[in-house]
């Protein structure tokens, strides 16, 4: 409700809109929880990392290409197979409630799954651009 009268008040959506919209906003919050539980965990054991400022590329139209750029960084690493397990986790909830015709938490895994398979793929795309 809050989310719907703060977007109401400053646009004029249509509610149609926000009715598709909002809910694929959640399910790619849940996406993110792992980057988040990882941030709070290493600001709780104190692990400092570095002040990565976002990248001011000026680019200009679609000649102007990122390969090369030192702010990149490819992402193959643990992280991403991670991801990637716990989309595979939700779709097995998913399945497992289907088979056990318990669709209690169908639209929770559903969202689930939608984010994190959302995050892993846009995640490896990412990373399988820079590995170019």
């Amino acid at each position: 409700v809050y989310y719907a009268v703060a977007q109401r008040s400053t646009t004029r959506m249509p509610w149609r809109t926000f009715a598709w919209q909002f809910p694929l906003f959640l399910a790619l919050s849940m996406g993110l929880s792992l980057h988040n539980a990882l941030a709070v965990a290493e600001g709780y054991l104190g692990i400092r990392s570095g002040f990565v400022r976002t990248p001011k590329l000026g680019l200009v139209g679609k000649a102007d290409g990122l390969h090369g750029d030192r702010y990149l960084r490819t992402r193959g690493g643990p992280l991403l197979w991670f991801e990637g397990l716990l989309f595979l986790y939700a779709v097995a909830a998913l399945w497992a409630g289907w088979l056990l015709r318990d669709g209690g938490l169908w639209l929770f895994h559903g969202m689930l799954a939608l984010g994190f398979g959302a995050v892993f793929s846009l995640s490896l795309l990412h990373s399988m651009r820079l590995s170019r």
